[in-house]
Order: structure tokens, then sequence, then C-alpha cells
């Protein structure tokens, strides 16, 4: 039996095609949404085997959208709709009586999701914008690797900038889009929830990349050089003994004082190489020199394993067949098996973000092109549309004013989703170590916050954070399993004191599996799922562009589960714990 999802009896009705607009109606299904996907005879123009994924859930009917009875058909059903999801270009819709304005006559609570590939005020919004075009707009075939500062990614005329192109077949802009759509859409919901009013969600693929390049899109004016290279030595990838590659992601001092000392080279630690900040570019080179040496001395998996023992971040980097086979995919929370009714056995990601209380879960496989005509016309006869209330009960300052958040996030995902929820009108409260030092991207993660600086270990720290709570609706935090329970602030905790709490936890692996419990930071993320490898292709694994995808689209997911378990909130009165994962992500 199914279980009830933060989106039940909400109606979407899907006329994406290709990846962005399938994904939305995933994602929404994922989370019990009633998604009709309605494709042109003959099935979708993308014939892709990853239609089993995309359109899992949903139940489909055919329409051909120039031919009257047909258009009649797809009309009576956004008439009755709560979401309408579209990727065409602009103007695609209002060419044939589909476009925003003329729908919400009939009903003005409709929320209109509409993902160009670039925006209608864009010059280039006429342009067929495919997911190459899209990346290659968004410079994002080019290795981070060539660049010798971080914000010279950006800003550094094309002519200038060095190497290659490297083209990667990650559709890294649609699964942006996707994400970004519904946690929209959420938003919107909750909105509607007050006023009575849909809204048009409008969520361009070019647009979407400035989020996943996240502080890689910012600088300091005047712009000035950074002084050395991208990636520190101890966040790096090095060539073992059987030709393999590893990934460390041990930049902090801590973690790179202990590796240096496992390796036998404690001698870095006393010439100061471990500190985040090396002293000159030819310190960068030789520790570079250093480290590829000892790990030329083993193969890639003797030291994963080393890694692993002593708890460092780092991860051998994996072709996307080894990911599958690899014990985190087959025994972690990442993957569901699905019988699919044309490939048979498959097995796909699982829900992006899980609800503790709600169902997160694949309801079904996806359809057959046309299978639920009879049924979804016997519907339309049946339904009599109510009428809508087009009264504004008051003014609304953001979907998520007057919900009070507390962020306990560090480094990426968790202050991602606190800013997030922030932009939406949320007061987040950024609690922050003050024996942890400097806080990195904190111009980008931290903006639109208050701050305070509380030491949880002590019992100050504990009586602040336990006063903040009491009137608190939401709490986010991405440490490692174990930490938050340490701490004693973990969901159960938390929720003896305030049973109505949304409690949002991200972390690197997923939540279940043998690498649940193990550090890791997006680079090793990269390295574990075959991104790297996949990006590099015959030659040397590379990161991602800008470096830290999964970790933002984590953060993004997570915010987009806050909103769905606080819109459920406002049915039942009850909280519950959100959870996602960078490998999940990826």
């Amino acid at each position: 039996m199914s279980l009830v999802g933060a989106l039940d009896n909400i109606r979407v009705v899907d006329f994406g095609h290709y990846v962005a607009g399938p994904l939305v109606g995933m994602l929404l299904a994922d989370q019990g949404a009633d998604v009709i996907k309605v494709d042109p005879p003959g099935g979708p123009h993308f014939p892709t085997e990853a239609n089993a994924t995309w359109n899992r859930g949903k139940r489909s009917i055919a329409l051909d959208l120039k031919h009257g009875r047909d258009l009649a058909v797809a009309r009576t059903l956004i008439d009755r709709a709560d979401v309408v999801i579209e990727n065409f270009r602009p103007g695609v819709m209002d060419r044939l009586g589909l476009g925003e304005s003329e729908l919400r006559v009939d009903n003005p609570g409709l929320i209109y999701n509409s993902i160009p590939g670039f925006g209608p005020e864009d010059a280039r919004s006429a342009m067929p914008a495919w997911e190459g075009v899209v990346l290659a707009a968004a410079d994002a075939f080019r290795p981070l690797s060539e660049f010798r500062g971080m914000v010279q990614l950006l800003h550094r005329r094309p002519s200038e900038r060095e190497g290659e192109p490297t083209f990667t077949a990650e559709p890294i802009a649609s699964m942006y889009a996707a994400i970004l759509s519904a946690l929209n859409i959420a938003s919107s919901l909750n909105v509607r929830d007050q006023t009575g009013q849909g809204q048009r969600v409008e969520v361009p693929l070019f647009d979407a990349m400035i989020q996943a390049a996240g502080v890689y899109a910012m600088a300091q004016l005047p712009f000035k050089p950074a002084f050395g290279p991208a990636m520190n030595p101890w966040d790096h990838q090095y060539r073992c003994a059987d030709g393999r590659w590893l990934q460390i992601a041990c930049p902090y001092p801590p973690h790179a004082v202990e590796l240096a000392e496992l390796l036998g080279r404690a001698d870095l630690v006393e010439r100061g190489l471990t500190e985040r900040r090396l002293p000159s570019r030819e310190a960068h080179h030789e520790l570079i020199v250093a480290l590829s040496a000892v790990f030329a001395t083993r193969d890639a998996a003797a030291w994963e394993a080393l890694l692993i023992e002593h708890e460092l971040p780092g991860a051998v980097c994996r072709s996307s067949a080894e990911w599958l086979a690899h014990p985190q995919a087959l025994d972690g929370d990442l993957f569901v098996d699905l019988d699919d009714p044309e490939l048979g056995p498959t097995r796909q990601p699982a829900p992006l973000v899980t609800l503790s209380r709600s169902g997160s879960e694949v309801r079904s496989p996806a359809p057959r092109p046309d299978q639920h005509r009879g049924e979804i016309l016997d519907e339309l006869a049946e339904h009599q549309i109510d009428e809508q209330s087009t009264t504004s009960i008051s003014p609304v300052l953001g979907p998520l004013a007057g919900v009070k958040v507390l962020d306990l996030g560090i480094v990426l995902s968790g202050p991602c989703c606190g800013r997030t929820l922030a932009e939406l009108g949320a007061d987040v409260i950024k609690i922050d170590d003050p024996n942890r030092g400097g806080v990195l991207y904190h111009h980008d993660i931290n903006r639109g916050k208050r701050s305070i600086l509380i030491d949880l270990d002590t019992d100050d720290g504990q009586d602040v954070f336990w006063e903040h709570v009491q009137t608190t609706d939401v709490i986010v935090e991405n440490f490692r399993p174990g930490v938050v329970e340490d701490l004693g602030i973990d969901y159960e905790s938390v929720r003896e004191e305030r049973p109505e709490i949304v409690y949002a936890s991200i972390n690197a692996y997923g939540q279940g599996g043998p690498w649940a419990e193990l550090p890791g930071y997006d680079e090793t993320v990269e390295a574990l799922t075959g991104f790297q490898v996949r990006y590099g292709g015959a030659g040397q694994p590379t990161v991602w562009p800008y470096g830290e995808v999964n970790d933002y689209g984590a953060g993004y997911a997570a915010a987009f589960g806050v909103v769905l378990a606080l819109l459920d909130r406002n049915l039942t009165g009850e909280g519950q714990r959100v959870t996602t994962s960078l490998a999940g992500t990826a």
C-alpha cells in the first residue's frame, strides 16, 4: 500500500519533454503528487531508457496539441490541476492557447512552471537550447584545473583562458532547473494555502547554472587575481601504483596533519605545509611532488582502505559501472529496484529527499504511452470544477515568512539549504562554532541570515541552543552521522521538546550502507559515483568545472524537503525528519 505523501491530492499536468520537465514531474510524483504525463501521439520526443526513471510514478495520456479535440482535453486537465509543467521555448504554449495568463482566468490557483533553455528576456531565447548549448554558454566545459585562481573561472575573457574544453554528458543544467523548479513549486503551494492565488515559476536552464556555479559566480570588485592554484594539494587526485587515481580531500589542517603522519611525512607538518594557505607557489609544487611520490607506492584500493580505517576523506576514482556495483550503492538507501513494463527489472535512484512521516517513495514504474487514457477521460467527464477563491487574505512577504530556522550547517550543503530558506522569507539564525576558525564561502552561503557563535560542547552553548529550539520551526544540519547524537541535539532529542519540528539532515554518502558514517566532500562523492571518470574520459579523472555541484544540489534538495514538510505540517500539525545526501544528488 502506498504511503500518503506530502503532495497527496496535488494534481500535476506534465507537458515536459527531454530531461528537465519530466524530472520535475518525477520529483513531485515521488512525494505523492498525481502526475499526468502528456506526450504526443507515438510517445516521448526523446526515446531514451532514462524515461523509465523520469516518468515513474505518473499516469500517461497522449494528446496532439495541434488538434482541436485533444487541445480541449488538455485545457480541461489544466482547469482541474494544481500545477502545470512545461519546458518548451518561450511563446510555444501561448501559441497553443495554453499560456499562463489565459489558463489562470479559469484556474486562478494554478502554479505554472516554465523551464525554457534561456529566459524570455535573454537574446538567445529563440535558440534551440539543448543541454550542450546551455552548458557551453555557462562555461561548463572548462576544467577547473586549467585555472590558477578560483574566481578567474568566470572573470577571464575566453581568448585568455588556458586549455581545450572538456565535454561532459552530465545534464547538470536540466538537473538543477528541475530541483529548483520542484522547490519553488512547493513554496508556491505554501503561498496558495495563505492567499488562494497561484503564480508563475520560471527557471531557465541557463539561469539555473548560476546556482550550480555558486561561489564561482561571485567576485569581490574590483577584481583581483587570486594568488595560487584553485585546488589545494591536500584536496587533489594522485595516481597510484596500479595506474588508478585516488581523490583525497583533506584541506583542513587537522585532516592534513593526520594524513601526513599516516603517510610517514611528518616533516611536512613541521615545515608548515599542512596549513590551508601555503606560503608560495613553489611550496605548492613541492607538496604535489612529495605526495605524488608517496601515493605512487601502493595500489589505489589499498590507499582507500587505509583512509577508511582512519576515517579520513578519500575515494578511488571509479567508473559508473564500478559505482553501481559498490557496497554503498548496493546496501545503502540510494537506489530502488523497479520492474519496468518496457525494460524489465531496473535499478533507479531512490527519491531525492526522504520525509520520515510522509511517504517519499516510488509508487509505480513508468507507464506505457497513453496507458491511462480511458481512466483520465472518465475522470474528466465526472469532474465538476469547483469555484475557486481569488481573494488574497494578506500580502505575502515570502513563502516562508514567519518560519524560524536554526542553521547548524558547515562548509556548504547545510548552509546552502539555510540560505535558500532565508531567500524564501524564513528568519534563519546561523549557528557557528567559535573554535572552528573561518567560515568557508561565507559571503555566498550565509547571506540573508542572522549570526551567532555558540560552542555546543559547553553548558552555556547548550542552554542558548535549547532556548532557541522552543520557538524554532526548522533545524538544518549536515554533520557526519553520530555528531548531533553525541551533542544531544539529534532529531529524536529535539522532537521530545518540540514535536512539530522539521529537522533536515544532509550527509555525504546516504543514511545507510557501509560508507554512511564516513567523512566526505563533494570531490570524494564525485570520485566514488563516477562523475570524475565520466568527465575526464580516457584521460585523468577530472573534477567537475564548478567543483561543488553535488554539495549545492544537496542543499537545494534539502530545502525542497523542508518546504514539503512544512506544507504537511500546515495540514497535520506534525513535524518530521528530512534526509538527503550528496551521493543521492549525484
